[in-house]
C-alpha cells in the first residue's frame, strides 16, 4: 500500500468526526497539544487507524 497524500487524507477526514479522532489519540496515549485541527490529529495516527475510523 502506498503512503497517503494530503488530498486523500482530507477526503477521509470528511467522514470522520473530531471526537472519534480524539478518542483514538487518547487510546494510544498520544499528546495532541493545544487546539489541534482534525488534520493535525490525523497526522498523529497511523494510516491503518485512520482508514479504520473512516470505514465505520
Amino acid at each position: 500500500m502506498r503512503p497517503m497524500d494530503e488530498k486523500e487524507m482530507e477526503a477521509l477526514l470528511k467522514s470522520v468526526k473530531a471526537s472519534s479522532l480524539k478518542a483514538e489519540i487518547k487510546k494510544r496515549n498520544l499528546k495532541p497539544g493545544r487546539c489541534p485541527t482534525k488534520m493535525d490529529l490525523a497526522r498523529m495516527l497511523p494510516e491503518e487507524a485512520l482508514r479504520e475510523l473512516a470505514g465505520k
